[in-house]
């Protein structure tokens, strides 16, 4: 027997059920479109990239002081220290100087990989970029390393940027060159 609260269609719940889901679901497609804020003026150009090359061994002779104070195993005449290279990583936009830094390998013994993660808030439209990353020929304490130095890696070309976009430069190290990602360029003469 049927109850008087029970409906004696049940498909016409079924049928409510699914009316509300998809005017829920409308609504909420409806929102998400919906523009918040403002769109930016400027765009944003980013360099990454990662860089091994370049390990140099700074050797000297040990004195006789430091010879007479290590265990007999552990005397060396030649103490030498491996490291790489610094880097010097210079970004201009239109001629205007946006960086000029230099690039120590982290660790203990400056022997881990260079990291390079920057970023410029810079007014859309075209512009020049030049990009430098040269090897330095002193290490930390000023002193300078002799031998070969490894490769530096340049960038001189026009770009476009857009309002609210990002421009990608990255460093192949492998290839030995740039890539940019984010917009139609062509290179500069």
């Amino acid at each position: 027997m049927m109850t008087p609260s029970q409906p004696k269609v049940p498909w016409l719940r079924w049928a409510a059920r699914l009316t509300l889901t998809a005017a829920l679901l409308t609504g909420l497609v409806w929102v998400s479109h919906t523009p918040f804020g403002t769109r930016p003026a400027q765009g944003v150009l980013r360099l990454a990239g990662r860089m091994v090359a370049g390990k140099v061994s700074v050797c000297r002779d040990s004195t006789p002081q430091e010879l007479a104070s290590l265990p007999p195993h552990q005397r060396k005449k030649k103490v030498c220290k491996s490291r790489l290279f610094s880097y010097t990583l210079r970004v201009a936009v239109d001629g205007t100087l946006l960086a000029d830094d230099r690039l120590d390998p982290p660790g203990l013994s400056h022997d881990r990989p260079i990291y390079v993660q920057k970023e410029f808030a810079l007014a859309a439209g075209e512009h020049r970029l030049a990009l430098e990353l040269e090897p330095d020929g002193e290490d930390e304490t000023g002193v300078a390393i002799s031998g070969p130095r490894p490769p530096g890696y340049r960038l001189y070309r026009k770009i476009t940027l857009h309002p609210g976009r990002v421009m990608l430069v990255w460093l192949d190290e492998k290839q030995g060159e740039f890539h940019v990602m984010g917009e139609e360029s062509a290179d500069t003469p």
